[in-house]
C-alpha cells in the first residue's frame, strides 16, 4: 500500500502532466471561439459532467459551506479560465505555462497576507526570483521594445490567474478541509453552471458551431480540456490539498512549465534560451520557496 507521501507525489505528477497540457488545448479552442466562450464552454461542460453526482448527492451536499464553495467556484475556476484564455490570444501556450508556475509563490504571499502563514527570508528571496523570471520572460518575448507593454499586459492576466489559484487553494485548505474533494469540485462548478450556460446562449457560440467548419473540432479540444484538465484535475488537486497542504499542492507548477514547453515545441512555437533562463529563475525561486 502506498504511503501518504507517495500518494501525494503520484497525484502531483499526474496533475502536472494534465495541467501542463491544458494550454495547448486552450490554444486550439481559441482558433474558433472567443476567450469568454472558451472559458464558459469549459465551465459549462465541466458543470454538466458534475451535475449527475450533484443531483444524486443533493441532500448530502455541504450547503452550510456554500460561501467558501462559491468563492472557490468563482476565484479558483471562472476567473482563471477566463484570464488564461484572454492571455493566450497574444501569448504562446508555452510562455503561458511557464508564467503560470508562479502559483506557489503567490500561494505564499496570499498565505502571509490573509491566512497567518509565516514566510522566511529564503522564501521571500524565492518570491523575488520568481517574479524576476517572469519579468525577464516578458521583456524577451515582445520582439521589440514597443511590443513589451502589450506583452506585459497579457502576461499580467496569467499572473492574476495564479493569484486566483493561490487564494482558492488557501480557502480550500482553511475552510473546506472536512469536505470530500469530489463534493468540493462538484459544488464549486455546479454553483456557477447557470451563469456559464446563460453566457453561452447569449453569445454566438451556437452560430459558430453551425457555420464554422472547424468549430466542432475546437469544441472537442475544449471538451478534452474540461474532462481531463478540469474535472479529473480538480478532483486530484483538492485531494492533494487535503493529503498535504495548499503550498505542496501548488508545487505542481514545477512540472507544468516543462510539459507546456514540450507541447509548444511540438506545435512549432519558438523556444529559445530566454525561455530557459526565465523558467530557471522561476524554478529556483520555487525551490527556495519550499525552504
Amino acid at each position: 500500500m502506498l504511503t501518504k507521501e507517495a500518494k501525494s507525489f503520484l497525484l502531483l505528477l499526474s496533475l502536472g502532466l494534465v495541467w501542463g497540457s491544458s494550454y495547448i488545448l486552450i490554444k486550439r479552442g481559441l482558433e474558433v471561439f472567443s476567450p469568454a466562450q472558451v472559458a464558459t464552454l469549459r465551465l459549462g461542460i465541466t458543470g454538466l459532467l458534475f451535475l449527475p453526482w450533484f443531483l444524486k448527492s443533493f441532500r448530502q451536499m455541504p450547503w452550510v459551506d456554500w460561501k467558501p464553495l462559491l468563492a472557490v467556484g468563482i476565484i479558483g475556476n471562472f476567473l482563471p479560465f477566463l484570464l488564461f484564455s484572454l492571455a493566450q490570444t497574444q501569448l504562446d501556450s508555452s510562455l503561458t505555462g511557464i508564467i503560470s508556475s508562479l502559483t506557489p509563490l503567490f500561494t505564499m504571499v496570499i498565505g502571509l497576507l490573509f491566512f497567518s502563514v509565516r514566510i522566511t527570508t529564503l522564501r521571500g528571496l524565492g518570491i523575488l526570483l520568481g517574479l524576476a523570471g517572469a519579468i525577464w520572460l516578458v521583456s524577451q518575448s515582445g520582439g521589440s521594445i514597443q511590443a513589451i507593454p502589450k506583452q506585459a499586459t497579457y502576461a499580467s492576466f496569467v499572473m492574476l490567474a495564479t493569484v486566483c489559484y493561490a487564494l482558492s487553494a488557501n480557502i480550500a485548505k482553511k475552510y473546506l478541509q472536512h469536505i470530500p474533494s469530489l463534493d468540493i469540485s462538484t459544488a464549486s462548478f455546479v454553483f456557477i453552471l447557470p451563469f456559464s450556460l446563460a453566457w453561452l446562449f447569449l453569445s454566438d457560440a451556437t452560430t459558430l458551431l453551425q457555420a464554422h467548419p472547424q468549430a466542432w473540432q475546437a469544441l472537442g479540444y475544449i471538451a478534452l480540456l474540461a474532462l481531463f484538465g478540469t474535472v479529473l484535475a480538480s478532483l486530484v488537486f483538492y485531494r492533494l490539498v487535503q493529503l498535504s497542504d495548499a503550498l505542496f499542492a501548488s508545487s505542481v507548477s514545477y512540472i507544468i512549465p516543462f510539459v507546456a514547453l514540450l507541447w509548444g515545441y511540438l506545435d512549432g512555437e519558438p523556444i529559445g534560451w530566454e525561455h530557459l533562463i526565465g523558467m530557471g529563475l522561476i524554478l529556483v525561486g520555487l525551490y527556495l520557496g519550499r525552504k
